[in-house]
C-alpha cells in the first residue's frame, strides 16, 4: 500500500496568472481548461503482486459527492496510467503514481460509514462501479432531529 499526507497528489495545481487576459469578462475568475489538475485523494491501496489499485475516498455518509470524487479520482488515476508519456514534465509524485499504476486496473472506491441503499446500487449500475465498505445501511439524519 502506498500513501502520502495528506493524500496522494496527481496532477498539478492549475496555474489562474493568466487568467485576466484569456477571460477579461469574468474578471479573471476563470482560467482555460487544463488537461488534469491536482487531485488529492484520500488513500491508495496499492500491491505489487495484485492487479488492482483502488483510489479511495472517504466519507462519513455514501452520498453523490463522495461518488463523484470516486469517479474524478478513477479519471485521474487512469488517464495518468494510460497518458503520461505525454506529460514528461510531471515530476514527483505524479510520476510514482504512474509507474506503480502501469498494467493495473483502477478501481474507484469509497469507505464510510453511513451507506443508504439507492447510493449503494447506483455504485453497482454505473460504468465503472463504485466500490464501497461501509459499517451502517442509512442515512445521516439532521442534528435537530437526534434525541435531546
Amino acid at each position: 500500500m502506498f500513501y502520502s499526507k495528506p493524500g496522494v497528489v496527481v496532477g498539478n495545481h492549475p496555474s489562474y496568472k493568466d487568467a485576466q487576459k484569456d477571460f477579461n469578462e469574468y474578471g479573471g475568475r476563470a482560467a482555460k481548461t487544463r488537461e488534469l489538475t491536482e487531485y488529492i485523494v484520500d488513500l491508495v491501496i496499492y500491491r505489487k503482486d495484485a492487479p488492482e489499485v483502488w483510489p479511495v475516498e472517504v466519507e462519513v455518509e455514501l452520498n453523490y459527492w463522495a461518488i463523484g470524487q470516486a469517479l474524478s479520482y478513477y479519471y485521474a488515476f487512469k488517464k495518468i496510467r494510460d497518458y503520461i508519456a505525454l506529460h514528461p514534465e510531471w515530476q514527483g509524485e505524479t510520476q510514482e503514481v504512474a509507474v506503480r499504476l502501469q498494467g493495473k486496473e483502477i478501481i474507484p472506491t469509497v469507505v464510510c460509514y453511513f451507506a443508504p441503499i439507492d447510493q449503494r446500487v447506483l455504485c453497482q449500475e454505473i460504468h465503472p462501479p463504485v466500490r464501497v465498505f461501509y459499517c451502517l445501511e442509512g442515512h445521516l439524519t439532521d442534528k435537530k432531529y437526534w434525541a435531546q
